[in-house]
């Protein structure tokens, strides 16, 4: 019953929230400014937030672009390797429950 519990919790729950999180932080996106007591309110130029973006894209754009490759490079049909692949997925947690 854990594995299972643990399974949901990792497959629906977890995606779920971080679907949330960036999709609120993009649509309540403001300009990041500093406010200072000695040296006022200072606003970050543009090229700045957008670096921020850029670096914070670069960690959650991995996970997506490996399972592309992963369904395009295995041999057969996309549903039979969604299938395998959904399998290894179940194996690796189950071997970090143990």
């Amino acid at each position: 019953m854990l594995g299972f519990m643990y399974f949901v919790a990792v497959m629906c729950v977890e995606l779920a929230l971080l679907q949330v999180i960036v999709i609120s932080s993009v649509l309540s996106y403001e300009s990041l400014s500093y406010s200072s007591y000695t040296l006022g309110k200072y606003s970050y130029p543009h090229w700045a937030n957008v670096t921020g973006w850029l670096v914070a894209a670069s960690s959650m754009i991995a996970v997506p672009l490996v399972a592309v490759y992963q369904i395009i490079t295995l041999p057969g049909h996309p549903k039979q390797v969604r299938h395998a692949l959904s399998f290894q997925y179940i194996s690796v947690l189950e071997s970090l429950m143990l």
